[in-house]
């Protein structure tokens, strides 16, 4: 154009097509900022055409808040030719709108060394900016992320040994992000115990590509003074079936791992106070129930032959050594349900019977205090059930044996009705109700609870273990049932729960009890060649006596090496052993006997009534248990059952 200044390009064609064609944006200045010439690709950055351009018309692209500081770099620029610049600056794109730019110019001089125009190149650098700000946000982000999660990423590239960590990584392993990362270094923040775990892992992942999730120990404290746990996560990445670099995750797990270590101390601690207090109640139950033993045995043993005129004594006898084994009892049924090992025994019951028999036995507590204790079942009750007896009557005994307890006047009445009956099953209602002082709303529940009293005027008159009730709510929610209780203060309590059973359409045993069948066995087993190993006096006198009148006389070992030295010399039927014994136990002695005696039936004959007793035996093959104190019949029930289908 005529009046466009000449171009330092015109005279030289090869640098004109240079600047034509390169691919960013090129320009021509002279020294008073007028532009000259701008190739194509500068007119894409800027939004104007070469001949918007030319002279100062560069300028309303620019953004007026940088045009003044690009026109004074520019400027000073001038008077040190051969120096580049560079520069930022924003313009306003017609289209794109805002653009971040970068401008490097330097000024060309002449042969007498004065400046005489300026050339330089501007790039598009918005996408880039954008890029890095989104990146810097991701990790930022990711930093973030990372940090709340307590879990930092990391790279080991194998070609070139490079480690990469996030920051979170650095802060894991306690080191500034300036630590010099190297495979040694990474090992030597670990502990001893962990390093060769990490090596052999690292190892592994690079020769055969195999993954690792771990957990270690670092060596650095955290703020709880104690060793930082971390989780080490490593995925193999392979190329052309080779591994190239190993990729993957630390994660601080200080704190779920002193969580595992305070529930591992936890259950230690609960185990070693669960294991002290089966010691001690296996100690005392054995301790308690074998003078019991002698107790109830004797008494049974006068019971058998005894002048009418003894009767009353041997009656209170019996009473009183049973309410103490009832309390045992209870001690050992509280530990058992809180323990998850109270068994329940199921069979088939004649409710109707049982009823009545509970009546006798707690008549003369009633008799003595003056009361009426009456019971009524309903006529149309099933011929028999299948249910538990003994915890049936323990239940009954409880509520009853309370009735009479804080009842001065008047009756106990004993109901037990159905409530639903399908051609299967039954449902029926057990009632308990008396006459006596009643409680108050607000310590109706609380009598429930274990070791409390029902405190009144004449507390000192009712004294009491304080589990009867506790052990009666938790045995009828052990049956499937709830107990309920109406009471009002002065008038009387009325105790009642529902329980359903399986009716049974005959029973398969003879209904005359065994203390009826005793007199027909008497002499009965003289062909059984016993072995009793049992080492206290009257125990053994008991037993003895017990025996005798079954026609069987025992040889007798007072202590397990003898009992081993008369199984050797002597051949067997039946060996009943105790467990507490001197020398070689019980529990070694039926382990031996089933070993090298198998035809000898063995009786565990012990006071020790825990469930982790039975457990022990039955693993052994050994499943006939007399318990201490027992009855005659319990002694009968035991022979028939080990000499059933045997020739007499």
């Amino acid at each position: 154009m005529k009046n466009e200044p000449k171009s330092p390009l015109d005279g030289d064609p090869n640098l004109l097509t240079a600047f034509q064609y390169a691919p960013m944006g090129a320009f021509c200045f002279d020294l008073a900022d007028n532009c000259i010439f701008i190739n194509p690709a500068l007119e894409e950055i800027s939004g104007l055409t070469l001949s918007q351009a030319l002279n100062q018309g560069y300028t309303n692209a620019i953004f007026p808040e940088d045009l003044g500081a690009l026109k004074a770099v520019l400027k000073a620029n001038t008077n040190n030719p051969g120096h580049p610049i560079s520069l930022s600056f924003r313009i306003n794109h017609p289209v794109k709108g805002i653009r971040y730019c970068r401008v490097n110019s330097w000024a060309i001089p002449g042969k007498d060394g004065i400046a005489k125009y300026r050339i330089g190149y501007v790039q598009d650098e918005t996408d880039e900016l954008i890029l890095k700000s989104k990146l810097e946000q991701s990790n930022t982000l990711l930093d973030f992320s990372q940090a709340l999660g307590k879990t930092g990423g990391w790279e080991y590239h194998m070609e070139t040994g490079e480690i990469f960590w996030s920051r979170e990584t650095y802060r894991i392993n306690e080191v500034d992000e300036d630590f010099i990362l190297s495979m040694d270094k990474v090992y030597g923040l670990h502990d001893e115990a962990s390093q060769p775990i990490l090596q052999e892992c690292v190892q592994e992942a690079i020769e055969k590509g195999t993954p690792y999730d771990v957990e270690l120990q670092l060596v650095a404290n955290d703020s709880h003074n104690c060793r930082k746990w971390v989780r080490a996560i490593c995925v193999p990445i392979l190329s052309d079936g080779k591994v190239v670099a190993l990729k993957g995750a630390i994660m601080d797990i200080s704190e779920k791992k002193r969580d595992e270590l305070a529930l591992i101390e936890a259950r230690e601690a609960a185990e070693k106070s669960a294991k002290e207090r089966f010691d001690f109640l296996s100690t005392m139950s054995h301790e308690i129930r074998t003078p019991l033993n002698g107790i109830i045995g004797i008494t049974h043993l006068l019971k058998m032959n005894y002048h009418p005129a003894q009767e009353e004594y041997i009656d209170s006898l019996l009473y009183s050594s049973e309410h103490l084994l009832q309390l045992i009892n209870d001690i050992m049924d509280l530990n058992r349900i809180e323990t998850d090992n109270l068994e329940l025994r199921f069979s088939e019951v004649n409710l109707s019977q049982l009823i009545q028999q509970i009546k006798v036995q707690l008549s003369q507590q009633a008799i003595q205090k003056g009361l009426w204790l009456n019971t009524v079942v309903d006529l149309n009750m099933p011929h028999c059930i299948l249910a538990d007896p003994i915890r049936i009557s323990q239940i009954l005994n409880n509520l009853i044996s309370n009735a009479i307890k804080y009842t001065e006047k008047g009756e106990v009445s004993v109901s037990v009705l159905i409530t639903a009956e399908t051609g299967k099953d039954v449902t029926l209602r057990f009632s308990v109700k008396d006459t006596g002082i009643g409680i108050p709303p607000e310590l109706q529940e609380i009598i429930f609870e274990t070791f409390k009293h029902l405190h009144t005027t004449t507390s000192h008159q009712l004294s009491g273990s304080g589990l009867g009730l506790a052990i009666t709510r938790k045995l009828i929610a052990l049956l499937g049932g709830r107990i309920l209780l109406d009471s009002i203060p002065g008038k009387g309590s009325n105790f009642y729960f529902d329980l359903s059973f399986e009716k049974v359409a005959t029973k398969t045993t003879d209904e005359t009890s065994l203390q009826n069948q005793l007199a027909a066995y008497a002499g009965k087993f003289s062909w059984l060649q016993v072995l009793l190993v049992e080492d206290t006096t009257v125990n053994i006198m008991v037993a003895d006596k017990q025996l005798k009148y079954f026609g069987i006389i025992p040889d007798v070992a007072t202590n397990g090496n003898d009992a081993v030295n008369l199984l050797q010399s002597i051949t067997y039927d039946v060996a009943l052993i105790d467990l507490h014994i001197p020398g070689i136990d019980g529990y070694a002695l039926g382990k031996l006997i089933r070993q090298q005696y198998p035809h000898i039936q063995v009786v565990v004959f012990t006071a020790d009534i825990l469930a982790d007793v039975r457990t022990r035996f039955t693993g052994l093959g050994i499943n006939h248990f007399l318990d201490k104190p027992f009855l005659p019949e319990d002694m009968l029930a035991v022979l028939l059952k080990i000499t059933h289908g045997k020739k007499k």
